[in-house]
């Protein structure tokens, strides 16, 4: 519609936008769609269309819903995301000196200092929680704030508690204004709160929600002040009509709020109609006013006309009698209407495929037969134009495709697509793509290809990044750690080498739940702790000597280099070349499977590995071994020929999941190969053996944790199914993992 409007616009210099009208069935459905369509682009831009939206309520505005949440004050919890949406009102930021980085600022460092829910400790209890529980302000936005300004006053670096609080080291000294933005939003909560819980008259309501207005919304534009004198009218007639009524009677909050919110929703025939520049309205009477240009959108079947199912009170629904309306009926000749109002260019639109399946959708019955009726009037016959699905649809580039668009953003980046077909231009610069294959890897780079092989090609060689959106744990209130949590605090633990004080300090950051279950989830993870760090005594005191960090820079094959650094190596002698063991701990498990037949976890052990291979193609006698709670994995040396061969190999893999995805996963992988060991055994034994690419199968989709597929968006947007790896997988199962799998010790009797 925006490239058919600057089409119009451009072919008659005569037409103005004001003389454009576009009528949608359902406008709710719609606004969001225009605003973001329209609304991106500003006054002095090439595609600027001037436009107005009528026949929306109030109560869609930003301003009134960041009102109604004020106005839920007493039953909300006062979370990070219920902060974060307020925030995200002009008016509201205006009101607090805040722009729109300043609040992505705050989020950050409330997010890393804890803050959850609640105002504090007393806040919480009105929320069922006991007065004595063991860390009840812990989360909260007391909490929060005093971690911010502690790691003010002591600065950077210090891991030290102070009153039971950890510091969080953000704010400086240019960030005055937003942290005092920050507490005038806390002040301003708290002297509302109060006021908002307790029953008033009506005279004492208008006291408290003007001052709840002025307190929390300042006028960015005209725009805004605008919107907040709309805000407070229905307030001041409701204020009027109280007095007349002599009304004097204390009212809940619930009472006042409904009344001023359903003020705000009544809508008219005269909102914002004739706003200025193309104007979007519904399909309802008194819209049906001349303009050179009319557009009808959505015009599906089931869409328009409009269903209006019957209410089992409705008598007259059963019993319909000439004279009564009929909804169907009237939208029948508000079509009607909008065919005689196109005073030049009448245009239809309506969505003629699925967008979840893409079967065909049929338009309304009203554009078929209007068609009908001009196919039986003209010749040659009219046909109803498909549009691309998407703006950057190969068929906008290519030339005599009879399709154009005016968004130049995407011809920018398809610099031939006006020339030559689409296949053959990436034909033609994929050889160009190839040429510029890099010729230098870090131990980082080879990590990334065993751990999810199909992440090289996209965030490697497409530079691209699929961000899942942001999930606002801080929202809800834990009772157990989830992996990555568990694992993080597990390292802290490792690192201070088991002690209680670690555990403080994760109390002190917020980092673990409240009262017994924060005392139950710490006892866990220091045993696990305990645990590990028991298993790794003998190993450092066969090996006590920390060795300093060693540089990695080899050649492989073909002059590609690999470059990196080996830490926490340790020795039996201050040398270097004297056997040396790298060694890697965490609180999680290590193996797989049932005791006795336990195997090691593939995809715990790809980073150890590589580093391992580093280490022994640069001429060191390393040992390495991967800890965790229920055992140990050991990679014993290799020689320097052998870790060379191994490298190129994944050197040679790399480059082409560099050139195209493979048809891989790891822990699928994983499981395919160690099938295929324990089937050697069972063939050895007599015994008939598995299906490995099932047991694979079942560990890419149908995992007890909803399988690897479901778990990596890289995975999703390459593969559609398993049926995508069951070919290639053999193979590169084999070549990524099957040295890994062959070098491995499952020793555990915990001697070096």
């Amino acid at each position: 519609m925006h490239d058919r409007l600057l089409a119009w616009l451009e072919a008659d210099p005569s037409l103005q936008p004001r003389e454009v009208m576009v009528m949608v069935p359902d406008m709710p459905a719609f606004a969001p769609h225009i605003h973001a369509v329209f609304g991106r682009f500003t006054p002095g831009q090439p595609r600027y269309i001037p436009f107005s939206v009528a026949d929306t309520t109030a109560r869609q505005s930003p301003l009134v819903q960041a009102l109604e949440q004020l106005l839920n004050l007493p039953s909300s919890r006062l979370s990070l995301a219920d902060w974060l949406g307020l925030f995200e009102v002009a008016a509201v930021r205006a009101r607090f000196g805040l722009d729109e980085a300043g609040v992505l600022q705050l989020q950050t460092w409330l997010s890393a200092a804890g803050v959850r829910w609640g105002l504090d400790a007393d806040h919480r209890q009105a929320w069922g929680l006991p007065a004595g529980a063991s860390g009840l302000a812990q989360n909260t936005w007391a909490f929060g704030l005093r971690r911010l300004l502690l790691g003010y006053a002591v600065g950077a670096g210090s891991a030290e508690l102070w009153c039971d609080t950890l510091a969080q080291p953000a704010l400086s000294g240019l960030d005055a204004p937003l942290a005092a933005g920050l507490l005038d939003w806390l002040d301003a909560i708290e002297q509302t709160l109060p006021t908002l819980q307790a029953e008033q008259t009506p005279a004492q309501w208008g006291q408290t929600l003007q001052a709840l207005v002025a307190r929390f919304f300042a006028a960015d534009d005209e725009a805004d002040e605008r919107a907040i004198g709309h805000l407070l009218a229905p307030l001041e007639v409701w204020l009027q009509a109280c007095a007349d009524a002599q009304l004097t009677n204390p009212l809940p909050l619930e009472v006042v709020r409904e009344h001023w919110l359903a003020q705000l929703s009544e809508s008219g025939l005269q909102q914002r109609f004739f706003g200025g520049g193309v104007q979007f309205g519904t399909l309802m009477p008194m819209r049906s006013i001349p303009f050179k240009v009319i557009a009808l959108l959505g015009m599906n079947d089931g869409a328009y006309p409009r269903v209006q199912s019957a209410r089992d009170f409705d008598l007259m629904a059963g019993s319909w009698r000439a004279g009564d309306r009929s909804r169907r009926e009237d939208d029948r000749y508000l079509f009607l209407e909008a065919l005689l109002s196109a005073r030049q260019t009448l245009y239809v639109s309506w969505q003629g495929h699925s967008a979840s399946d893409n079967s065909p959708r049929p338009p309304s019955v009203l554009v078929a037969q209007l068609l009908d009726y001009l196919n039986s009037c003209w010749s040659p016959a009219r046909q109803a134009q498909a549009q691309p699905l998407q703006p950057f649809s190969s068929v906008y580039f290519e030339a005599g495709s009879g399709f154009d668009t005016f968004d130049a953003d995407w011809e920018q980046i398809r610099p031939l697509a006006r020339m030559e077909p689409a296949q053959i231009a990436i034909e033609t610069i994929a050889p160009q793509a190839l040429a510029e294959a890099p010729r230098s890897l870090t131990l980082a780079d080879l990590e990334r290809l065993l751990r999810q092989p199909v992440e090289v090609f996209f965030r490697h060689r497409l530079q691209v990044e699929f961000d899942q959106p942001d999930e606002l744990e801080q929202e809800d209130e834990p009772f157990a750690l989830n992996a990555l949590q568990a694992f993080q605090a597990g390292q802290a633990l490792l690192q201070a080498a088991g002690d209680a004080q670690a555990l403080a300090r994760l109390q002190g950051a917020g980092a673990l739940p409240l009262a017994g279950f924060g005392q139950r989830t710490a006892a866990h993870l220091l045993d696990q702790a305990q645990t590990v760090l028991q298993a790794q005594e003998p190993w450092w005191q066969h090996y006590p000597e920390p060795l300093a960090a060693q540089p990695v820079d080899l050649v492989l094959d073909g002059g590609l280099t690999l470059s990196g650094t080996l830490t926490d190596l340790r020795g039996q002698t201050m040398g270097s070349r004297s056997p040396c063991l790298q060694l890697a701990a965490r609180t999680g498990a290590v193996l797989q499977g049932q005791k006795g037949a336990a195997a090691a976890r593939g995809h715990v052990l790809v980073g150890l590995w590589v580093r391992h291979l580093a280490a022994c193609a640069s001429g060191l006698v390393v040992t390495s071994v991967q800890l965790g709670v229920d055992g140990q994995v050991l990679l014993r040396p290799l020689s320097a020929d052998a870790a060379l061969a191994v490298l190129n190999r994944l050197a040679r893999a790399y480059a082409q999941a560099w050139a195209a995805v493979l048809p891989v996963a790891c822990k699928t992988a994983w499981a395919y190969l160690l099938t295929e060991q324990h089937n050697q055994q069972l063939l050895a034994a007599g015994k008939p053996g598995k299906d490995a690419w099932e047991e694979a199968r079942k560990v890419f989709d149908a995992g007890p944790r909803g399988g690897e597929w479901q778990t990596s968006v890289y995975l999703q947007r390459a593969f559609a199914s398993d049926a995508a790896l069951a070919e290639g997988l053999p193979y590169w199962a084999q070549e990524l993992y099957g040295d890994l799998l062959a070098g491995l010790d499952m020793s555990q009797e915990g001697s070096p």
